[in-house]
């Protein structure tokens, strides 16, 4: 925060100094694991972890830490870690390759990315869906390395 105001995420705990690091004091306690916490002034800051029944969790201040708000609960779904621009823009990394994001200062969070860790070992073309009648469809492959590629999508007249 600055020279004599720090935060820490710990187990159970958000902890605050006044002193340059010489004392720290809980300012929030619940049964969670917290990673990692970050402020963006001196109001507003987000703290994220996972609860100890695999739910991952961000919570937000507005008020210097004093109160924090539960922004995100999602089973299965931790979050390890966070990066902020300001009061409105927020990431965080989670665990099972996800990361979400908010552009509303914590007020809707959404899923951006979530990766396959396993490399096919050769290409895979799944079926499209919705079917191909409807005006659009979707078609899903997998390459075993990058390369360009070319579909070409033919209709009933060729």
């Amino acid at each position: 925060m600055n020279n004599t105001t720090g935060y820490l995420a710990a187990q159970n705990n958000i902890l605050k100094t006044t002193n340059e690091g010489l004392n720290w004091s809980s300012v929030y306690n619940i049964s969670i694991d917290f990673y990692d916490i970050k402020f963006v002034n001196d109001f507003t800051g987000y703290a994220v972890g996972n609860t100890y029944n695999d739910y991952g969790v961000i919570f937000k201040t507005t008020n210097e830490g004093l109160n924090w708000y539960q922004q995100f609960n999602e089973y299965g779904k931790g979050v390890n870690r966070i990066f902020t621009l300001d009061t409105s823009y927020m990431w965080t990394a989670g665990l099972k390759n996800t990361i979400y994001k908010s552009t509303d200062g914590g007020g809707v969070i959404s899923s951006v990315y979530n990766v396959e860790i396993e490399i096919p070992s050769k290409y895979y073309l799944y079926q499209n869906y919705p079917n191909p009648f409807n005006p659009l469809t979707k078609i899903d492959f997998l390459l075993s390395e990058d390369s360009k590629v070319k579909l070409t999508v033919y209709d009933i007249l060729g």
